[in-house]
């Protein structure tokens, strides 16, 4: 995304890219916010606890005492509405189960 001049950036929590890894890249480029969303479909505990809380490892509080203040968006947590939801819903809707019962 950074070559292509798209200012997103993608963090992982529990693999790479960790949070201080973009942390440390955004704040040699001068970053002065970020908007803080969640790209999983089951994206609950880790975008409410993880990236949003006010606890000391979150990575709302990281980027805020990195000097960049990080706004979280929990809209749109769980592919309820757009983007990867409207994508994943119609194959959900006709999977089968493992033993072949439909789901």
């Amino acid at each position: 995304m950074a070559v292509q001049g798209f200012p997103a950036r993608v963090g992982a929590v529990e693999s790479y890219p960790e949070v201080d890894i973009v942390i440390n890249e955004l704040s040699r480029q001068g970053v002065t916010g970020v908007h803080l969303m969640p790209l999983m479909l089951v994206a609950g505990d880790h975008a409410i606890n993880d990236m949003a809380s006010d606890e000391d490892d979150s990575w709302k509080t990281r980027f805020n005492a990195a000097g960049i203040p990080a706004t979280p968006w929990l809209n749109r947590i769980r592919g309820e509405s757009g983007g990867a939801g409207d994508v994943c819903r119609p194959s959900a809707a006709g999977a089968e189960r493992h033993d072949g019962e439909a789901a």
